[in-house]
């Protein structure tokens, strides 16, 4: 992989990782605030708001980010390398931003939403402190951005390339 697109990968991902941080310690801080526990367990309990988290952020991130990582590459401020690591898998996923962003939002509820309630449910310790709640929700949403934002830019990369590629071969 060509140094600038691995430079900007880590840019982007680090950056979009940060700022969702931000704005999620201020949702979960806002949305709790006054409570000096917070039960982890039940329907308006913490461990559900912190398990839809990575749905969110994959679903978000594919949204807003998609449009403007394509346009990014498209326009020349970055290259992306001719062949993409994980370019089958990019090529099966669809190519409308708010299918796409349904479909990983899909697989983020059943591949890590699902295992990180189930984990926080049979783990439950009754409650936390607004504090630890922020900092958790800070904590999933900076890993799961780390692991969402990459594949989200990996695919923006892959639109780009198919379309060069199409755009050639009408030629």
């Amino acid at each position: 992989m060509p140094r600038t697109f691995t430079r900007f990968l880590v840019i982007e991902s680090l950056g979009i990782a940060a700022l969702n941080a931000g704005m999620n310690a201020a949702y979960t801080s806002y949305l709790w605030a006054g409570r000096s526990t917070l039960p982890v367990g039940g329907s308006a309990g913490i461990g559900t708001d912190l398990a839809t988290t990575p749905i969110a952020i994959a679903f978000l991130s594919i949204l807003l980010g998609t449009a403007a990582i394509r346009k990014k590459l498209a326009d020349g401020r970055v290259t992306a390398p001719a062949r993409l690591s994980g370019a089958t898998f990019f090529r099966h996923l669809p190519h409308g931003i708010l299918a796409r962003s349904a479909t990983m939002a899909t697989f983020a509820a059943l591949l890590l939403a699902a295992p990180l309630y189930t984990a926080m449910m049979l783990y439950d310790v009754g409650g936390v402190s607004l504090g630890q709640g922020v900092s958790v929700k800070v904590l999933i949403t900076i890993v799961y951005s780390l692991l969402l934002v990459p594949l989200a830019i990996g695919a923006a990369a892959f639109d780009v390339e198919r379309g060069r590629q199409a755009a050639t071969t009408r030629r």
